[in-house]
């Protein structure tokens, strides 16, 4: 029974492990969305198809690929429930995707990033005692 017993705690770990790279992949799959969208938008001009600048579709590009880690690593230390995390995020994604690419709003992109900096002072104390609980094994 005890060979039983430690298989079942091996599986229920292993189960956990799944679930949480699985959360994982949803959140970086979110932050790839703006990057794609970003990099084709810069890429495409209607009425004349895709036209290859690499310099001009190169820098939109890496601010989002910098905005979008920002704003996961950022929510990965947040202490919300996964699903509210996901939609939060997506969210926050989507408008930064629209204000990044259109010509009126470009400060506007930025205001996810501050209202997410700002959540996360507020619970700065809760998680730095979640990550020394998570460290101690708690």
């Amino acid at each position: 029974m005890d060979a039983l017993e430690k298989l079942a705690e091996r599986n229920r770990i292993h189960s956990n492990h799944t679930a949480k790279e699985n959360g994982n992949n949803l959140f970086v799959a979110i932050s790839l969305v703006p990057v794609l969208i970003t990099y084709f938008y810069t890429i495409y001009t209607p009425g004349e198809g895709f036209e290859l600048d690499l310099l001009n579709a190169l820098l939109p590009t890496v601010g989002a690929i910098i905005l979008s880690s920002l704003l996961s690593i950022l929510f990965s230390f947040l202490i919300f429930t996964h699903a509210m995390k996901v939609i939060a995020f997506f969210i926050m994604q989507c408008w930064f995707t629209y204000f990044w690419n259109s010509n009126e709003g470009f400060i506007l992109s930025f205001m996810p990033l501050i209202f997410t900096f700002f959540i996360f002072l507020f619970q700065l104390s809760k998680i730095k005692v979640k990550l020394i609980n998570d460290r101690n094994g708690i």
